[in-house]
């Protein structure tokens, strides 16, 4: 009778558990998984190259043997500073005549030995001649209308007096010529020797920018052809990040 007693004991607590658990377990908040609207972040593969600002590659106008090249790879440069040099020969005995040339053009036009100096030291020495014959000219005509003095001296300051005048006007008109002449052939020299500077200058290859040389890309005594670049040249200090994309994933990129 004791043991059975016990059994229901036992059972009984065993239901009065059961129910305390399951009344607590209700009375607890359960969070779940609820959707929210928002936006999503998609990811697309894309390769990265940094470049400095104004990369580009050095050519010379002029193809040749690479004389001296001027820089080593992670100088500094100036825009115009000179990056290479080819052998320019031709166009350097080219300039040389071409100076020659322009000097003597000058020294003529307007120099100490010019030819108008000369020109103009007569000119001036006939305008002076003339003066003094116009006057005697002209006073003897005086004297002559006034029955004064002999024909003969009246034809004679005539005849200088016209002779002088003639003399005179061809030397102003030779003396304008020449002026002239030589002021064009002193244009025409310096135009030659400003070519003569442009053509040498295409055998100099010179930076277009203040920047960095990021690589050599010859060596001195090297041929250079027309299209082959002798240099990189870019920004020290300015860069731009460049990414290639696929062109199935371009257009998911925003």
């Amino acid at each position: 009778m004791e043991c059975c007693i016990r059994f229901v004991n036992f059972k009984y607590l065993l239901i009065v558990s059961y129910l305390i658990f399951i009344q607590l377990g209700c009375g607890e908040s359960k969070e779940g998984i609820r959707p929210e609207i928002g936006e999503m972040t998609e990811s697309v593969y894309a390769s990265v190259k940094i470049e400095p600002i104004g990369l580009y590659k050095a050519f010379a106008a002029a193809p040749g043997i690479i004389e001296s090249i001027h820089v080593d790879e992670g100088d500094s440069l100036l825009i115009g500073q000179a990056i290479a040099s080819i052998k320019a020969e031709r166009a350097s005995i080219n300039r040389s005549d071409a100076v020659i040339q322009a000097e003597l053009a000058r020294e003529n036009y307007n120099g100490q030995a010019a030819i108008l100096s000369s020109l103009k030291d007569e000119l001036e020495s006939y305008r002076k001649q003339f003066s003094m014959d116009s006057l005697n000219y002209y006073r003897q005509k005086r004297l002559w209308e006034q029955n004064i003095g002999s024909k003969n001296e009246y034809e004679q300051a005539e005849l200088r007096y016209d002779l002088t005048r003639n003399t005179l006007s061809r030397l102003e008109k030779n003396y304008l010529q020449n002026e002239k002449q030589l002021e064009s052939n002193y244009l025409q020299s310096m135009n030659a020797l400003e070519h003569a500077d442009v053509m040498l200058s295409d055998y100099t290859v010179s930076s277009r920018i203040d920047g960095m040389v990021y690589q050599v890309l010859k060596v001195e005594g090297e041929v250079l052809g027309q299209m082959e670049p002798i240099a990189v040249i870019g920004s020290a200090d300015s860069f731009i990040l460049k990414m290639s994309i696929d062109e199935v994933d371009i257009a998911r990129v925003s």
